[in-house]
């Protein structure tokens, strides 16, 4: 694949995940799950989310989450079996 291909088919990955992220506000992904909607693979996920956070689309919340930057997670809470252990 020549580098114009690879250059319009990244564009059209990304211009698909906004898009679906402005569908869907409050939208919040794990990088599995994002690979799983978008159709992309392990190599090519981290690098389009990595482009988007960088851009300031996305943020990576605290708990491992991919958000616009507008959408607070709250922690995980503890579960009740790892308190009573």
């Amino acid at each position: 694949m020549n580098a114009d291909v690879r250059t319009e088919n990244r564009s059209h990955v990304l211009d698909r995940v906004r898009a679906e992220y402005a569908e869907m506000p409050g939208l919040s992904l794990t990088d599995v799950q994002a690979r799983r909607l978008f159709g992309l693979d392990e190599a090519e996920c981290p690098e389009v989310l990595a482009v988007l956070i960088r851009e300031g689309f996305l943020r990576l919340s605290d708990v491992g989450m991919y958000v616009r930057p507008s959408v607070r997670i709250p922690p995980r809470k503890s579960s009740s079996f790892a308190q009573s252990a």
